[in-house]
């Protein structure tokens, strides 16, 4: 009962069986004792929060769904450019963590200055939440594209965003994964600014796990600039509510960018030191 309960993130369902073999015999089982105390309460303020989640989805999605009419309309009359999808994307990157009541300062702004940003630029960020795109888009204020599984391509929406931003749509059961990313950057027809969270599966606790080093031999690679910046508390903005009716603050930490045209490094101690930086500042 204590395993399932400290697990679950945002619905618990437990359950339980009548009858079954143990030790060699048929046997009765009973439902765990701890049910009675807490399973009316439990279920009551669990519906209610997945209510409360549903509501602003919906909302997120039907932005997204209205700039695509949108995006149509003026594309008829010419005047749906790049910029005007830089501009909606930063609208929809506020209006999303305003929805949900996420409100983030974001520190270190000067070294967003620094950035060459007529070059390739890697962002290297924590991955915590659904949240951390959205915070990211709005904490440096400017369009970006990520490296995403083909799985979220099919999702209509969402897939139709992705590709007008630049993001690489990449099947990651494939072999030889790094090299495509390679050459899909080297034959973008943007200047490549993505966003990749090397450890490469979502921080429960925060921490960082081990870093995968392809952010690294990217920048190494096409003389691109390291941008490392450290998410706080997107998790309990979202995966871990537990409750709207507080809003969550958080923090958009830009640490100090490492230009390889500027400061060659090769990709093992450029690994090493960036994850050590961002380690100190979460």
């Amino acid at each position: 009962f204590y395993v399932g309960v400290t697990r679950a993130e945002c619905r618990l369902v437990l359950l339980f069986c009548k009858l079954r073999h143990w030790q060699g015999a048929l046997q009765n089982f009973k439902p765990s004792r701890f049910l009675t105390v807490v399973e009316h309460k439990a279920s009551r303020r669990t519906n209610m929060l997945l209510f409360s989640k549903l509501i602003r989805a919906i909302q997120i999605i039907a932005f997204m769904f209205a700039g695509v009419v949108q995006e149509f309309v003026l594309r008829i009359f010419g005047k749906a450019d790049q910029a005007w999808i830089d501009r909606k994307l930063l609208n929809w990157s506020a209006f999303t963590t305003k929805v949900v009541g996420f409100y983030f300062a974001t520190v270190g702004k000067e070294n967003l200055e620094l950035v060459d940003w007529s070059r390739p630029v890697f962002i290297v960020c924590n991955h915590q939440s659904f949240l951390d795109i959205p915070v990211l888009l709005q904490g440096l204020n400017r369009r970006f594209g990520f490296i995403a599984k083909k799985e979220l391509n099919a999702i209509p929406l969402l897939g139709y965003w992705m590709r007008k931003i630049g993001c690489l749509i990449i099947d990651r059961k494939k072999r030889g994964i790094g090299k495509e990313i390679a050459q899909n950057l080297k034959n973008s027809k943007m200047v490549p600014h993505i966003a990749i969270f090397p450890e490469g599966t979502r921080s429960t606790d925060g921490n960082l796990a081990a870093f995968k080093s392809g952010a690294f031999r990217y920048a190494v690679d096409f003389e691109g600039t390291i941008l490392p910046v450290v998410l706080k508390n997107t998790r309990a903005g979202w995966e871990d509510r537990s409750s709207f009716k507080n809003s969550v603050k958080g923090e958009c930490m830009v640490l100090a960018p490492l230009d390889m045209k500027v400061k060659p490094m090769n990709h093992k101690d450029l690994q090493a030191l960036v994850r050590e930086t961002m380690k100190k500042s979460l």
